[in-house]
């Protein structure tokens, strides 16, 4: 039978030395540190300048989620979903406007219609 005591040593060490490096990282300074940094970084370069700007910058889930956070709804159950899910049904019943009001989304349409 295996001797458990240089499993448990080998587990230990290697489980403790990824939680040592992880905590590190995620430690509440360390988080507002990097927060601040980028912060400054976005805002040297000049962002949100305009949309075309903020489109390049953040992806469509980050935007969803400040969104969600921005124009929550008094009363809602759903904090701001409720209104990020208007804009996709909007977007998804009104694709021809979208794709005029959205230079991206006409762009990925036509490639798509362009493909093989």
């Amino acid at each position: 039978m295996l001797d458990d005591e240089p499993v448990k040593a080998w587990l230990t060490a290697h489980v403790g030395s990824c939680r040592d490096d992880i905590a590190g990282k995620l430690d509440r300074d360390t988080i507002l540190k990097r927060f601040e940094a980028r912060c400054t970084q976005l805002r040297e370069a000049a962002v949100p300048g305009s949309t075309t700007d903020v489109l390049t910058w953040f992806s469509g889930r980050d935007l969803a989620g400040m969104l969600a956070l921005q124009l929550a709804l008094p009363g809602s159950v759903n904090g701001g979903k409720d209104v990020v899910l208007r804009i996709r049904d909007w977007v998804i019943d009104h694709a021809a406007d979208a794709r005029n009001l959205f230079p991206d989304f006409a762009a990925v349409r036509q490639a798509l219609d362009d493909a093989p």
